[in-house]
């Protein structure tokens, strides 16, 4: 997957630093998990990526867009997951969890729904300069960014999806409250 070589005098890695890619999951279908155990998976996997993207960086490694990517990812649902923890813990006033993750799936489902504000790159740019290339790698970054976190919002959705019963509450789906933004 690594087209690029690294300079001979670039470290490798020492066995017991391996980075770890397990990746963000989805439940299978059927497969029940509660929201304590989605949290907990989010923290680590952001840890993990964030680990792994720091350690190639101080080795000047070269970094692939599928390392960016997955460590943003892992960054947008565990900072989503946290929100929700905290606002559990702190400021739920006695909301049921099945109403304050509709609120969430509500307000994160919008990255699922933002039209493309990307502009139109032929117009943009002209003739290449360094001006221009900045810009237009800005542009490029900037829409990555947004698919990045509707990947994410499909993910953190379908996460709440799989909640188990005892988790959501009785018989009320995560939508029900939809219209409604968090506070957190």
């Amino acid at each position: 997957m690594n087209d690029h070589p690294q300079h001979p005098d670039t470290p490798k890695p020492a066995p017991d630093t391996e980075p770890d890619t397990t990746p963000i999951t989805v439940p299978a279908p059927g497969e029940a998990l509660s929201v304590e155990a989605i949290i907990e998976q989010a923290r680590t996997t952001r840890r993990r990526s964030s680990e792994d993207l720091a350690r190639k960086l101080d080795r000047g490694e070269y970094l692939s867009g599928e390392e960016f990517y997955d460590t943003l990812r892992a960054q947008t649902l565990a900072t989503w997951w946290l929100l929700v923890e905290r606002h559990i813990r702190h400021v739920g006033g006695g909301l049921p969890l099945e109403q304050t993750l509709a609120k969430f799936v509500c307000w994160i489902s919008s990255y699922l729904d933002n039209n493309d504000a990307t502009p139109d790159v032929a117009l943009s740019v002209g003739v290449l300069g360094p001006e221009i290339e900045h810009e237009f790698a800005l542009i490029h970054f900037n829409r990555a960014w947004a698919l990045i976190r509707r990947d994410a919002a499909r993910t953190f959705r379908a996460q709440v999806e799989a909640l188990a019963p005892a988790s959501t509450g009785p018989e009320q789906a995560p939508s029900s409250s939809a219209g409604q933004e968090p506070t957190a």
